[in-house]
């Protein structure tokens, strides 16, 4: 994933959110964000690499195209 600005984010975030509410699960949807919030950490932790905003942001977007399938 390439560098990406604050807005960008901010803007993949909400559609993701949208998204989520438009097919009846955005409330499990914030729920699993935060919980992969952390795990992402532990994740990064483990593989003994500092987490990086990008890194974050590939990680949603995994997560949002497995809730989507």
């Amino acid at each position: 994933m390439t560098k990406m600005t604050a807005k960008k984010m901010a803007s993949m975030l909400e559609d993701y959110e949208q998204n989520a509410y438009a097919e009846k699960f955005g409330l499990d949807w914030l729920a699993d964000v935060g919980e992969n919030l952390k795990m992402y950490m532990i994740n990064c932790h483990l593989e003994k690499r500092d987490p990086t905003f990008e890194g974050l942001m590939q990680w949603i977007t995994d997560l949002h195209i497995k809730a989507m399938a």
